[in-house]
């Protein structure tokens, strides 16, 4: 049973190692497009 369990963890494992990594590549390539669009919108809330 331990043994089986390993073998069918150990690739679900590498899949969402892989997808956390791809995920942090997009939030690091879109942070700094949210924070301009949210500073912006501050902007053009604060001059109204």
């Amino acid at each position: 049973m331990k043994i089986e369990l390993i073998e069918t963890r150990s690739p679900l494992l590498l899949i969402t190692e892989g997808n956390i990594m791809r995920c942090r590549k997009l939030i690091y390539l879109l942070l700094p497009l949210y924070k301009l669009s949210h500073h912006s919108g501050r902007k053009k809330e604060e001059l109204i």
